[in-house]
């Protein structure tokens, strides 16, 4: 729980949205899904594909 409290709430909820599409590419067999995020008033579309590296 220590990792947990460290890394702000906002990036934990990127990485954890990441995962779960991963998760679906990886069971629907799909190549690319769209992720996205509202900040304000504006919706950010992140388009993923499929095993595409977070962190470089």
């Amino acid at each position: 729980m220590l990792f947990l409290s460290i890394i702000k709430p906002v990036i934990f909820y990127k990485i954890n949205s990441y995962v779960q599409v991963q998760m679906q590419l990886a069971c629907t067999g799909l190549s690319k899904s769209n992720l996205f995020f509202i900040i304000g008033n504006d919706a950010i579309n992140c388009v993923i594909a499929r095993n595409d590296d977070f962190i470089e």
